[in-house]
């Protein structure tokens, strides 16, 4: 995610695209495209007329690559614009180009459609191992999901396009256990694993310290998941 603009915050913020840069090396150096490969729709009545940003990516079994994008609606005067929601892209190859798919992502049965924002900052991956399908962790931002504001929730998908909430839904509350046995003051945010050998192994997340005196800081959290029995897993 990338952005320009004057100076100020609904400008920049308003002006945020998806771009890519590439190295054979994660020091470097890297290449960076000069131009976004997912950029916003010309209609204006499209969910993703006015920015879109905060990428997630995987890699498809068939080689190609599922990008996840957040979006946000043009409304004419209102500077910040409308609603919150995610779409995908396909492309060939990590450099694209990469082609919009229709509609939008992460919808529940249960909204009537006026709600700012569903779900957000979702990790993507494809799991061989658990089901041959496409996963995603996500924080569930009105309660829809994972049944608490702030949670993170599990989706599943057998194309990447289709996304459900999985039949546990529920992978953390608004509220998790610190290592000094006492609760997070805050919920975590911007979940992301880190998978090994196909199982996931740690949850990680950024948290705020909201309540705390004096300043908020924020920190980064990792949180060991349990490994499932192999005779146990289940899809």
């Amino acid at each position: 995610m990338g952005n320009y603009g004057d100076g100020t915050y609904w400008n920049h913020r308003n002006h945020q695209r998806v771009g890519l840069a590439v190295a054979g090396n994660p020091a470097g150096p890297w290449k960076r495209l000069d131009k976004p490969i997912v950029d916003i729709t010309d209609d204006q009545k499209s969910f993703d007329s006015l920015c879109v940003t905060n990428p997630a990516a995987c890699l498809r079994p068939d080689g190609g690559v599922l990008l996840i994008y957040k979006a946000v609606e043009y409304v004419d005067g209102v500077i910040k614009g409308g609603r919150v929601r995610y779409g995908a892209a396909l492309a060939e190859s990590p450099e694209g180009p990469y082609r919009k798919v229709p509609g939008n992502i992460f919808n529940s049965a249960k909204s009537d459609g006026r709600e700012w924002m569903l779900a957000e900052d979702p990790f993507i991956w494809f799991s061989a191992k658990y089901g041959r399908r496409y996963y995603a962790v996500a924080r569930d931002v009105v309660g829809h999901f994972a049944g608490a504001k702030g949670a993170i929730s599990l989706f599943q998908s057998e194309d990447g396009l289709d996304w459900r909430p999985a039949e546990h839904a529920k992978v953390l509350g608004n509220r998790f256990r610190l290592a000094n046995d006492k609760l997070s003051p805050s919920n975590l945010e911007r979940p992301a694993l880190l998978i090994q050998d196909e199982e996931p192994l740690l949850l990680f997340g950024a948290t705020d310290g909201y309540n705390v005196v004096p300043g908020r800081p924020s920190s980064n959290v990792q949180i060991p998941l349990a490994r499932q029995q192999e005779d146990q897993a289940r899809p």
